[in-house]
């Protein structure tokens, strides 16, 4: 304990006043710029970890995961996944890869540019998490696809589909904060702190049952790095918190911004996974949203900081409302485009209906005449892309699509618009950076199925029905 004690004291050493050159220079205020501090040496990894010692912990962590995901394989693990769950997945992996990558690149800018030099070390030592997490995910797809289409071409969908647009749009703007503490705020704050546990723990325990042991097993070894990436981000914000109550309006302005983001992007996403995709089903996705983020997460960083005035996100009533509906909305989104998907949809069963009946109150007004038109013989395939959001680029659906919360506001000559006030409210607050966002409906504006999935690079018979649901 003593040794490692002495090797990440050394972590802190790092930082020296250069004679050669301004501090300025090498740690440029403008990547900070808004936050008021003034002894970065306080800042402290709560793991004290170094680097023999993080090398060491990984270097087990690998030993323990890649066995088992290659023992799944040979014994045709893939072969007895429910068919459905394994449609899920095929959405599910190319939205971790960019997380992950996301999140490499963030932190690694982090690492070389944060003013605490505890904080640079901790933030390099995540980059190579991410890493280690993004190839798992591609381990992962490239086992799945020996079985399967649809993991085939996850590098050029991410690029050109709109099914990922949102995503890959989210991690690129947290990768293109100005300022390092906004990257931090969120990605450990937001994406590690408040929906890794609805990630990596809810989601794989709902897989098992449906045969996913292989993942069950790689999101564990995922989230087990997530805790320290959790007290990384915990560790900055109370740092800032307690360090100057200047800093306040800015962080709480964060929270309620990526608060939404990941709401609206990952939340009301992921819902179809445990709901629909999810043939053995556990807790509803409205539930698993109440205990992760709004009980665990939210009630708990509250009583945590709030003594310093940091007050619940902004829009989460808004959030806790939309669980209602957000995962059948836009499982019934994808099922109108499921002629321009790479997985395929299926139409919801009499048992799927039991469940939704159960955990939602409203399913079978809002949504049952929906599938019931379908089983009439109504495909409900659509020809165009719908509008989509100015800021998360989802479609304008929301809370249903018959009766969309649609906003709009005039900006740079141009209507924008936005699937919730949320976003609306987020564009009003940056419009320069977030008018630059171009939607694949304005660029495919005219475009027939055939050049829409051309543009989307899908070949083959990928999309359609599945037919064993």
């Amino acid at each position: 304990m003593t040794d490692q004690a002495t090797e990440y004291r050394r972590t802190k050493r790092l930082y020296w006043e250069p004679s050669y050159v301004a501090q300025e220079a090498i740690y440029p205020p403008a990547n900070y710029e808004g936050i008021h501090f003034k002894d970065w040496d306080r800042w402290d990894d709560p793991f004290h970890m170094s680097f023999r010692q993080y090398v060491e912990i990984q270097a087990k962590k690998d030993n323990g995961f890649h066995p088992a995901r290659d023992a799944f394989d040979r014994y045709g693990g893939t072969d007895k996944m429910d068919p459905r769950w394994l449609e899920g997945m095929k959405v599910v992996y190319p939205i971790l890869f960019h997380g992950e990558y996301g999140a490499l690149r963030s932190h690694a800018r982090v690492s070389r540019y944060a003013p605490a030099p505890a904080l640079r070390a901790a933030a390099f030592y995540q980059s190579i998490d991410e890493l280690r997490h993004s190839q798992n995910h591609v381990y992962q797809m490239r086992m799945f696809n020996k079985h399967t289409d649809g993991f085939n071409n996850w590098a050029e969908w991410k690029r050109h589909h709109f099914l990922l647009q949102p995503a890959k749009l989210l991690f690129e703007d947290i990768v293109a904060s100005d300022n390092v503490f906004e990257s931090v705020m969120g990605l450990n704050i937001l994406v590690e702190l408040a929906y890794t546990n609805l990630v990596f723990v809810g989601i794989p325990s709902v897989g098992v049952l449906n045969g996913d042991l292989a993942g069950a097993s790689e999101f564990l070894t995922t989230q087990s790095d997530e805790t320290r990436h959790m007290a990384i981000g915990q560790s900055t914000l109370r740092t800032l918190l307690e360090g100057d109550d200047r800093n306040l309006p800015q962080i709480q302005y964060w929270l309620d911004k990526w608060f939404w983001l990941l709401h609206r992007i990952i939340g009301c996403a992921l819902g179809v996974i445990p709901d629909y995709f999810a043939k053995r089903k556990a807790l509803p996705m409205r539930q698993m949203f109440q205990r992760y983020i709004v009980d665990n997460y939210v009630a708990g960083m509250v009583e945590d900081l709030g003594k310093y005035g940091l007050q619940p996100p902004r829009f989460l009533d808004a959030a806790v409302a939309e669980m209602e509906d957000a995962p059948h909305t836009l499982f019934r989104t994808l099922f109108q485009y499921k002629h321009v998907l790479f997985n395929k949809m299926f139409v919801p069963t009499e048992r799927d209906v039991e469940f939704f009946a159960e955990h939602y109150p409203h399913w079978e007004e809002r949504h049952g005449p929906f599938w019931d038109e379908v089983r009439a013989g109504d495909p409900k395939d659509l020809p165009s892309l719908p509008m989509l959001c100015q800021v998360c680029l989802l479609p304008c659906v929301f809370p249903v699509p018959e009766n969309p919360t649609i906003r709009c506001t005039e900006w740079g000559g141009e209507v924008r618009w936005f699937c919730s006030d949320g976003c609306r409210w987020i564009f009003s607050c940056e419009p320069e950076r977030y008018s630059k966002a171009v939607g694949l409906d304005r660029v495919l504006t005219g475009k027939d199925v055939p050049e829409i999935r051309a543009h989307m690079r899908l070949e083959g018979k990928l999309g359609g029905v599945l037919e064993e649901c």
